[in-house]
């Protein structure tokens, strides 16, 4: 005679067999969002140094040309050079500016943190 279970406890042999399967599925996912939430981190710390370090050597240098320069007085020939300089360290801004843009964007094309 052959043995035959219940709908019951099919329902119970069902339940056993897939909750592994469901908590495995859960860690899976759980590891996925660490690992995004430490690259989320890690590009933060990124832009956080560019900024930091890089963005305060050309507005520095900004900042001190236009203390410099001198209107009043008419060194023209000063000023060209100072103004040259001015124009090379406002690129120099531009271009870490764009790096940490290009840091701020996420995979699918939009601002990380504007979904």
């Amino acid at each position: 005679m052959a043995n035959h279970l219940s709908k019951d406890q099919l329902l119970k042999l069902a339940e056993n067999i897939s909750m592994p399967v469901v908590v495995s599925a859960e860690v899976h996912e759980k590891e996925k969002l660490e690992k995004r939430l430490k690259q989320h981190c890690d590009r933060l710390k990124q832009i956080a140094w560019i900024q930091s370090h890089k963005v305060r050597a050309p507005l520095t240098n900004i900042l001190s040309i236009i203390k410099l320069l001198d209107f009043e007085r008419g060194n023209l020939e000063t000023n060209q050079v100072l103004l040259e300089h001015l124009k090379t360290s406002a690129h120099n801004l531009d271009s870490i500016i764009k790096e940490i843009t290009s840091l701020t964007i996420s995979d699918n094309g939009s601002l990380s943190g504007y979904r």
